[in-house]
């Protein structure tokens, strides 16, 4: 079921998917991403970002998804024309709303709607100060804020108007008889973007909150306090004062905008600044004794959101509490995790508000557990945040995530033992220093950062349980590895940081023509470790003409599977060039990774193209196949490590019997597995298995349990009489427990007497561009380089958009994959500068030079291009010829 804000997606009639789906990867695709931190994570700014919500359960394999968009109903922060916010005390309780009075944006219309109050002669008064709403402590806040100055005091409780400037990041406060502190709200204007800068500098931490008042006016609104070590030690305290700086990268060297006012630690007093016209808010700089001390980005604040069990909290920010949207339960009961009946806590419901549980803040009740209903289940943040996540893979298995949320790290996770029978608790430490493999050789580690027995560690058999736990805040890209504690095991894992919160993939997709491939949309997976969901990005090229009137556009998103009947979703016209949809699926590394998966647009004769890959250096092996088969096996590690960071390795086979030229005969699967020949034969050598697991519980539903070389327990049985396309989970081609350098045995499943061992060999790249006559068809050109090279077709890759070369010549991007020894003949064989071999005959590409008769003969000789064959016979030859063969 898909479930739109606005409905504009209706269903189209099935369609059968064709074999050349899949080749469209082929056409590869250039980036801007940068390969070093973010090659794995990468987040695209969205403030206009249109969202859908869709449950994949409807969809089966061998189909991932289908992703049709249009005419959403925009998300995120909406300015509204007024502000309402609760008031909440123990004998108060109502609302606050503050709107406009004049266009001017000069004064605001304070007004009351109160629910409870004692029967006493109520006042309020706003004070430069400020009050984050904290139930625990919400009280004492609020007394504290009337200690500190007032803008206006001992009016009556009735609507009033009052001057922006005073109102905003200030606190109302009102009281009862004999002064009594009843309730309080800071007040943020409407139509005011809140900002922040954050600060986690020794012995300091903290948030500076920023709002515009009014022209070129701002006010700061600072609460910084010691670090919690400093609860029983007395910090240094030096006198500390701030300013807007154009960047934290030359704090020093830039120019400052400040008045020179002090800052106070544990102090919530405001105050306001006037900036120069047209100055743009970058940094903020802290001094302690005029010098610079900290510095910090402003960042808007945006809303935070958490679902679990059809519960959905958001908290607007710092100031405000949390809210329950679509009719939310009356009680929240809420643990810090689900096997710790000890720790839950009811909270009530006040229509739909819960005063008493934070989002935002060091107490945040993100990545806890809601119980409802006899459920259990996290409170999932719905938005990013950056992220460091360690894959276990023996004998712990499971991932673990910890997120930043400004105040503290999160973590989070699903882990399992896969020898013990029963849950049991282990302590998390979380290290500066690289684990070499899971022998933890660096545990003794009395600067680690942990979490006492925060790990719940299910039993091999058990249902899964997501763990919690809270660390203080440290920055997570300067850890480099995880540790699990159980007492009388200890396992490591290292980690890997993602900036953004995100593993990613991306699609380029453009269009398959041979001479003008534009781009026409980019499509990113986003999949959030600690979210637990994956978000699918789509930003349509706005330039492009196919998007002003394409009115059957459809996007597949599918495995590679010939006569599948797909259920395709119709995008309804609109001009918006920007789409998300969540799915709760992990599609970049989970066991339905879109990996290797191709995106086909279509508009009438018009075919577009792209495919799924990280942003990513890569690894590449191949296995070549002899008797009794034939073919080959390539696989493709994305990123350093991906038994760390969780993807999976990408796999592409051409499979069949040597000898055999009836591709029907013999329909069957065949078992893949890597050994370790160590001088056995081939139908003797034991599987690959450096963790030394034990194979009686392996099953391709449980791959974690099987060892690194059950390959087709990891992904699936090749097929006979096939050109396809898998995903192997923790198949690594790098590290200590690479497959490469071992052997990869084949046996017929029908035929057990059928098996072959071929050796796992790493390939390296080397790219050049190669000038041909333009008439000269695709697969030409790959097997003339072939010949030349010695290289087999399927390790030569060619782009298939080529550049055309004056009048008579096209430009080719010609990629081969072959062992060093063997790229460094065929480079020296090349002049790159004439982009051509040495012993190629000089080809007359200018249409005023007169053809020799060799020439003439050279092109009269070469296959006509598809330009001139029927769009399905391009994609045939596009199938054949280009790249990933």
């Amino acid at each position: 079921m898909v479930v739109l804000s606005r409905p504009s997606i209706s269903l189209l009639s099935f369609l059968p998917v064709r074999r050349f789906l899949s080749h469209c990867r082929r056409h590869r695709l250039t980036t801007h991403f940068d390969k070093g931190a973010e090659c794995i994570s990468s987040r695209i700014a969205a403030d206009n970002m249109y969202s859908v919500i869709a449950n994949f359960k409807q969809f089966i394999n061998p189909i991932l998804f289908i992703l049709l968009f249009s005419s959403l109903v925009q998300c995120g922060f909406v300015s509204t024309s007024s502000y309402r916010t609760l008031l909440y005390g123990e004998k108060l309780k109502g609302f606050l709303t503050i709107s406009p009075a004049d266009e001017n944006g000069d004064t605001y219309i304070v007004s009351f709607d109160i629910k409870e109050k004692p029967n006493d002669t109520l006042v309020w008064a706003v004070h430069t100060s400020s009050a984050p709403y904290d139930m625990a402590v919400m009280t004492d806040n609020c007394r504290r804020v009337k200690k500190s100055p007032p803008v206006v005091k001992n009016m009556p409780v009735t609507d009033s108007t009052i001057n922006g400037d005073g109102l905003a990041g200030n606190t109302l406060v009102i009281s009862g008889d004999n002064s009594e502190v009843l309730a309080c709200a800071t007040v943020i204007i409407p139509g005011k973007q809140l900002m922040h800068a954050s600060f986690h500098q020794e012995p300091i931490e903290g948030h500076v909150h920023i709002i515009p008042i009014k022209n070129n006016a701002v006010r700061l609104v600072p609460d910084l306090k010691y670090m919690p070590k400093y609860d029983y030690v007395e910090p240094e305290k030096k006198i500390m004062t701030w300013a807007f700086v154009d960047s934290c990268v030359n704090a020093n060297d830039s120019t400052k905008q400040t008045d020179y006012s002090e800052v106070g630690v544990d102090s919530r007093a405001t105050f306001a600044f006037e900036l120069p016209e047209n100055y743009t808010l970058e940094a903020l700089a802290l001094y302690r004794e005029d010098k610079l001390f900290a510095c910090a980005d402003i960042v808007n604040v945006e809303p935070r959101t958490l679902k679990s069990l059809g519960v959905t909290l958001r908290q607007n920010h710092y100031f405000e509490p949390v809210i329950g949207l679509k009719s939310p339960p009356t009680e929240l009961h809420i643990r810090d995790d689900c096997l710790d009946i000890s720790t839950e806590i009811i909270h009530k419901n006040y229509l739909d508000y819960y005063p008493s549980v934070n989002i935002f803040g060091s107490e945040s009740i993100m990545l806890k557990s809601l119980v409802l209903n006899g459920s259990c289940s996290a409170l999932r943040p719905q938005f990013a945040r950056p992220a460091a996540i360690a894959n276990f893979l023996h004998p712990i298995i499971g991932r673990i995530a910890l997120v930043d949320t400004d105040d503290k790290i999160l973590l989070t996770g699903e882990i399992r033992n896969i020898f013990d029978e029963m849950s049991t608790r282990a302590t998390v430490l979380v290290s500066n220093k690289t684990a070499e493999s899971t022998s933890c050789t660096h545990t003794t580690c009395e600067t680690c950062h942990r979490v006492e027995n925060a790990a719940v560690v299910v039993g091999k058999n058990e249902k899964a349980v997501t763990l919690t736990g809270v660390f203080n805040w440290f920055n997570i890209s300067d850890m480099r590895s995880a540790i699990i504690d159980l007492e009388w095991m200890k396992v490591c894992a290292n980690l890997t940081v993602l900036p953004s919160g995100a593993l990613t993939m991306h699609a380029m997709v453009k269009r398959v023509a041979p001479f003008s491939s534009a781009t026409v949309a980019s499509v990113v997976a986003l999949e959030y470790p600690a979210n637990n969901y994956t978000e699918i990005l789509i930003n349509k090229n706005k330039n492009s003409p196919m998007f002003k009137h394409i009115s059957d556009l459809w996007i597949v998103v599918s495995q590679v599977v010939l006569h599948v009947e797909i259920r395709i979703l119709e995008v309804s016209q609109n001009h918006e060039n920007d789409s998300s949809v969540i799915f709760d699926e992990n599609f970049v590394t989970g066991a339905t990774s879109m990996l290797g998966t191709s995106i086909l647009l279509k508009d009438g004769k018009e075919v577009f193209c792209g495919h799924f890959e990280p942003p990513c250096e890569r690894f590449v092996a191949f296995a070549e196949f002899g008797h009794p088969f034939d073919g080959y096996i390539k696989m493709t590690q994305y990123v350093n490590s991906n038994w760390e960071s969780g993807f999976p390795t990408e796999i592409y086979y051409s499979l069949k019997y040597s000898n055999q030229t009836d591709p029907t005969a013999n329909p069957e699967s065949v078992s893949w597995e890597i050994v370790s020949d160590q001088n056995l034969t081939c139908s003797t050598a034991v599987i690959f298995n450096p963790l030394q697991v034990d194979e009686s519980e392996c099953t391709s539903q449980r791959y974690e349990f099987c060892p690194i070389g059950s390959a087709a327990n990891r992904s699936k049985p090749l097929l006979m009489h096939a050109r396809w396309h898998l995903t192997a989970q923790s198949f690594p081609l790098s590290g200590p427990y690479s497959v490469i350098g071992k052997t990869l045995r084949l046996r017929s499943i029908k035929n057990q007497n059928q098996i072959g061992c071929y050796p796992v060999k790493r390939v390296s790249e080397a790219t050049f561009r190669w000038v041909v006559y333009t008439n000269t068809s695709l697969s030409t050109v790959q097997n003339r380089i072939s010949k030349k090279t010695g290289v087999p077709t399927f390790k030569i890759e060619v782009d298939y958009t080529r550049e055309l070369y004056q009048t008579r010549c096209t430009i080719f991007r010609i990629t081969i994959l072959e062992n060093d020894e063997k790229l460094e003949k065929i480079l020296d064989s090349f002049d790159v500068e004439a982009r051509k071999f040495n012993n190629d005959t000089e080809l007359i590409c200018s249409g005023t030079q007169p053809l020799s008769t060799e020439a003439s003969d050279a092109i009269s000789q070469n296959i006509i291009t598809s330009s001139s064959i029927p769009l399905p016979l391009v994609l045939v030859l596009l199938s054949l010829s280009l790249r990933f063969l």
